[in-house]
């Protein structure tokens, strides 16, 4: 994979390092969107080769931060070009999602990668991000680890949970997931509604002078 742009930088203390990814940050694009006022509109991807002394051994560690993702009625107000920039964020998102549940199911209870009989193959081709990452989903001796955000707001409930099931899914653990009730997100207070005037007795009636309503005897 030819990354147009790329650059690979030598680093000798972790100060350099630093400074190379503040500076990486700055180039990186955003945009303001309906959920955000300042939204990642692209995929962050940061390889680190570490070479032992003398050359005798190599070692990479890939960082990956993903554009951010929005639910549908988050973008309705966006315009044609800030739509279409959203489905491609959702399709390569999508297709890191299958790449790394191709590759959970690939592996035995150890953690260790597998060739099965009749196994699929990782889809890494579906997208420019996966195919970056090809090498991590097909080495055996790969270590995959996600982290996933998710927002404390009330309003946002609905995609932090959407968020929770992709990363129990990713993890293996999906027949762990329990269903989230709706009195563990909102304690539900049930209120007694008040009586309509039709159903009053006659003390109720005699409770309530101003309600209007007289009864003969």
């Amino acid at each position: 994979v030819i990354l147009e742009g790329a650059e690979s930088v030598p680093v000798d203390d972790a100060d350099r390092l630093i400074e190379i990814a503040r500076q990486s940050h700055t180039r990186r694009k955003t945009e303001t969107t309906g959920a955000n006022d300042v939204s990642s509109r692209s995929h962050a991807v940061c390889r680190i080769t570490i070479t032992k002394p003398g050359g005798s051994g190599t070692g990479s560690l890939v960082l990956v931060d993903c554009a951010g993702t929005e639910r549908r009625k988050d973008s309705f107000y966006h315009d044609k070009i800030r739509q279409q920039e959203g489905a491609e964020i959702n399709a390569s998102l999508h297709a890191l999602k299958e790449c790394i549940r191709y590759r959970m199911l690939r592996q035995n209870n150890t953690g260790v990668a597998v060739e099965k009989e009749g196994s699929t193959f990782v889809p890494f081709r579906a997208s420019a991000l996966t195919r970056v990452l090809a090498e991590g989903f097909v080495r055996p001796d790969a270590l995959l680890h996600v982290m996933a955000t998710i927002s404390p707001c009330a309003t946002d409930i609905e995609h932090s949970i959407s968020t929770l099931k992709a990363v129990s899914m990713l993890s293996g653990k999906e027949d762990a997931l329990t269903e989230v009730r709706q009195t563990e997100l909102f304690p539900i207070v049930k209120k007694e509604l008040p009586k309509h005037p039709k159903h009053w007795d006659e003390e109720e009636v005699g409770s309530n002078p101003g309600s209007g309503i007289f009864t003969s005897r």
